[in-house]
């Protein structure tokens, strides 16, 4: 989410023609059973804000929708320059007067690295909270039963997106909190280090069998949003074991 996805929902990636999810505002991008929204001023949540860095009210931003993307993050320099953009209807798959409300200004903030606001920093697009759920959501036992036999993926680092974010091809490494799943329950640990997550972005999030009942508040290394986050149980994501000949 934070190296891949959220890169790509940012309105300047979109302007650069950078984004794995180039010219799809308003289609289909994930599984249906996936929503994922911003929420920067939920008084509940740890990183709400009231007011961004250029004097602007946050808000809520929905992002995906029932699988769709609907909405993206913005500051108010990217929501006018897309407005004025000739090229934008190509760009975003949508005329952006039309979608004015799905590129709101409700992100621009002067945060430093992982040390909260900045004075001298330009305000950039960042998000604050980011929340996601699923249609008909499972408890952690129903989805282990729904894989049968697979991995339960705990922590993973070193995730990069490959051949540009725009490909949405990305590996990561899978380190402690892993395990086998046997019969649909966990089983032995999984070795730290040993396998890797060679896949798509696209066909991790068209591929989700289910997302889990309840969500985790994760901090991010040196990241000033959180995200609350549920497990997700997918269909066959791609594994390399770690010194394997291809």
């Amino acid at each position: 989410m934070s190296h891949i996805v959220v890169p790509s929902l940012r309105l300047d990636t979109f302007f650069a023609g950078n984004s794995a999810f180039q010219g799809k505002l308003g289609a289909p991008v994930a599984s249906e059973k996936l929503f994922l929204r911003d929420c920067g001023n939920d008084r509940n949540l740890t990183a709400s804000k009231g007011i961004t860095c250029e004097g602007l009210p946050t808000g809520e931003t929905e992002l995906i929708a029932g699988g769709r993307l609907v909405g993206l993050l913005s500051n108010d320099y990217e929501t006018k320059r897309i407005l004025h953009d000739g090229m934008a209807r190509d760009k975003l798959g949508v005329d952006p007067h039309d979608w004015a409300h799905a590129i709101a200004p409700r992100n621009g903030f002067r945060f430093g690295q992982g040390g909260g606001r900045h004075h001298a920093a330009l305000p950039s697009i960042s998000p604050t909270n980011m929340v996601i759920e699923g249609a008909q959501p499972a408890s952690l036992d129903e989805m282990l039963g729904m894989v049968t036999n697979g991995v339960y993926v705990g922590r993973i680092w070193y995730t990069y997106p490959i051949n540009g974010i725009k490909a949405g091809d990305f590996t990561a490494t899978v380190v402690g909190d892993s395990f086998m799943i046997r019969d649909g329950h966990l089983a032995e640990p999984l070795h730290p280090n040993s396998v890797r997550i060679d896949d798509s972005i696209h066909s991790v999030l068209h591929r989700i069998m289910a997302i889990e009942d309840k969500k985790t508040g994760i901090v991010l290394w040196a990241a000033d949003e959180m995200f609350y986050a549920p497990h997700m149980a997918v269909d066959g994501l791609a594994l390399t074991a770690i010194g394997a000949s291809s």
